[in-house]
């Protein structure tokens, strides 16, 4: 059932970002020294389930898959599943997590250490945009059928 999907999804998405809230008000010293490898994995983690969750919604939807985290947040704008200005931040996200995937040795860890708060207020209200959608989905699916759907005997 494509909602309780949705719900697992943001639950688990929730659960990464209140881990990543306890990094939120460290020092650059002490975040640069080795809590920067916690905050990467929870950064890609946040990125990987928030795809997830509209990859799970587009095949709900019946709507052709993205093939890049990038393009799967910038559909869900193009759908207006979320406001295109959350879509290109997200998208911009799912950039530096390939960049933290397969690009270790460039990153620079000030830009990461910044990324914080805006990964945590954004991916925040994906959280909430979703469990709204997440609803709207149930209630369709426990609709009884009207007059029109029900198939003649």
């Amino acid at each position: 059932m494509p909602s309780l999907i949705t719900e697992n999804k943001i639950e688990q998405l929730s659960g990464f970002l209140e881990k990543l809230q306890k990094f939120e008000n460290m020092s650059y010293e002490e975040f640069e020294e080795d809590k920067h490898f916690a905050v990467e994995r929870l950064l890609e983690l946040i990125v990987i389930c928030a795809s997830d969750t509209l990859l799970n919604l587009f095949s709900h939807l019946k709507e052709d898959m993205p093939t890049t985290l990038k393009t799967t947040f910038l559909r869900a704008g193009e759908l207006k599943i979320l406001p295109n200005s959350l879509a290109k931040r997200l998208a911009e996200a799912a950039g530096m997590r390939n960049l933290l995937v397969h690009d270790y040795a460039k990153v620079d860890l000030k830009i990461i250490y910044k990324s914080i708060g805006q990964a945590l207020q954004d991916f925040s209200e994906f959280a909430m945009l979703m469990s709204q959608k997440a609803d709207l989905i149930q209630s369709e699916m426990s609709e009884p059928p009207t007059e029109e759907t029900q198939s003649e005997d």
